[in-house]
């Protein structure tokens, strides 16, 4: 089975279902959240193994998880839901969850590429917020669809950064 038949059969039965997307992506932030804390508590309780690395004299602590990127990669899942569910409706409480959300990624897990794209995102929020209140919508949506076709240059442009990032002779990341 390829990526489009699984794809298929995933729209099959979430409409015979009927479950919306929204609702889903809630129930899976819900349980995903949860989860992450559960685990993070049990860790420092003692329950479950908390495995550290040290890189460049950095501790990177996984806190339950079997590798600290992973901790870092489910915190980056649990941002992009956010944004999903909360696009354009950002209060101040909103954006202190993202914070420590980026707190724990950026500074427990040491996971640089999943720090990179939360700040991202709320770079992106941020400006779509600012831009969509000042010019219209449409020729906003235009201008945006412009810079998505130049997206493409920037995939392959931000994989060589962040591999020039994660050399250990990188004197900028290794501080």
């Amino acid at each position: 089975m390829n990526v489009e038949e699984c794809t298929d059969e995933l729209k099959k039965l979430l409409s015979y279902k009927s479950i919306k997307l929204k609702r889903l992506i809630r129930l899976d932030l819900a349980v995903r959240s949860f989860m992450v804390v559960a685990i993070m508590v049990l860790c420092k309780i003692g329950m479950l193994n908390n495995i550290t690395f040290s890189v460049n004299s950095i501790e990177k602590s996984s806190y339950g998880f079997s590798h600290p990127n992973h901790l870092g990669g489910m915190v980056l899942i649990i941002v992009i839901y956010f944004f999903y569910l909360k696009h354009k409706r950002f209060r101040i409480i909103d954006y202190i969850l993202v914070a420590l959300l980026f707190y724990i990624s950026n500074n427990v897990a040491h996971s640089r590429t999943s720090s990179y794209l939360i700040a991202s995102i709320v770079l992106f929020e941020i400006v779509d917020s600012i831009v969509s209140k000042v010019t219209k919508r449409k020729k906003y949506k235009e201008r945006l669809i412009s810079i998505i076709k130049y997206g493409v240059f920037a995939i392959p442009l931000s994989s060589i950064w962040l591999a020039y990032n994660y050399t250990p002779t990188n004197l900028v990341m290794a501080a």
